[in-house]
């Protein structure tokens, strides 16, 4: 993985010192940091100021990890080349391609080098090409480390979650799209002006239902449309309804009395 650092630098034309990121570590596997570097510009920078190019002389590790190749470019002894060396040891032994990678001072030669290992486009073949190439008897092992489980665990809430949202979601637009719907079925009973008036103030108080102001006020103004005198009920309930649903509410009222007022007459 290539790795960026934060440095200070002068420029060697007008001296104005500004902060910059470069890369400290850079990954051969990549094409395009192959030509960053053979194009010399992966250490070259623009001053802000004079806007003069001047180039960082600053380590450089070039790890190509698919081939086992790995260089630094050192242009001067720096102490971080060597704890970096020491802590691969700790990390992957003493006999590890990184920890033996050359240390050339000198650009061209550092590019040079990197030139010739993937002279005419060669690429030698790595272990992964190795197995892929050969008869596989068996399929591998599955890897089933923390992390692997971890991150597998990880994915299965995440798609648990969405579903939940999906179905949480689907029930709103569901309750949007129905909430004038009030009553969908209505016993014959209902038809009858006394079963209105006995809802309104079940609704209402909460005699034997839970309270509700919309629906009582959706049977206040049923009763009404028969008769019965409730305005001053009608006016208490407005008070408690938000005005939006207000109307809705009426709407669907005067629907349902066009559609039934002839059932309660029949009864």
């Amino acid at each position: 993985m290539s790795k960026k650092i934060t440095v200070e630098h002068a420029c060697p034309h007008c001296s104005y010192q500004f902060t910059v990121s470069i890369y400290k570590t850079v990954c051969g596997e990549y094409k395009r940091y192959r030509d960053i570097i053979l194009n010399d510009q992966i250490r070259t920078v623009q001053c802000p100021s004079c806007k003069s190019m001047s180039k960082i002389e600053h380590s450089l590790f070039y790890n190509d990890s698919e081939i086992l190749f790995a260089a630094w470019w050192e242009p001067n002894p720096d102490k971080c080349v060597e704890d970096e060396i020491i802590e691969m040891v700790k990390s992957h032994g003493s006999n590890n391609y990184m920890v033996r990678a050359p240390r050339i001072r000198d650009w061209q030669e550092f590019k040079n080098l990197i030139i010739d290992t993937y002279k005419d486009n060669f690429r030698p073949m790595n272990q992964r090409d190795i197995f892929r190439t050969q008869d596989i008897a068996e399929p591998p092992e599955p890897n089933y480390s923390k992390y692997n489980i971890k991150m597998e665990i990880q994915l299965r809430l995440w798609k648990l979650a969405s579903l939940i949202l999906i179905i949480s979601l689907g029930i709103c637009l569901y309750v949007k799209l129905n909430s004038e719907k009030l009553d969908v079925y209505f016993p014959k009973r209902y038809y009858s002006v006394d079963m209105q008036k006995k809802l309104a103030r079940a609704y209402r108080y909460g005699e034997g239902r839970v309270v509700n102001y919309e629906r009582s006020y959706f049977w206040t103004l049923i009763a009404g449309a028969n008769g019965v005198r409730n305005s001053q009920e009608r006016h208490s309930l407005e008070t408690k309804i938000a005005s939006s649903r207000i109307a809705i509410i009426q709407r669907n009222a005067g629907k349902w009395f066009e559609k039934y007022r002839d059932h309660g007459n029949n009864e």
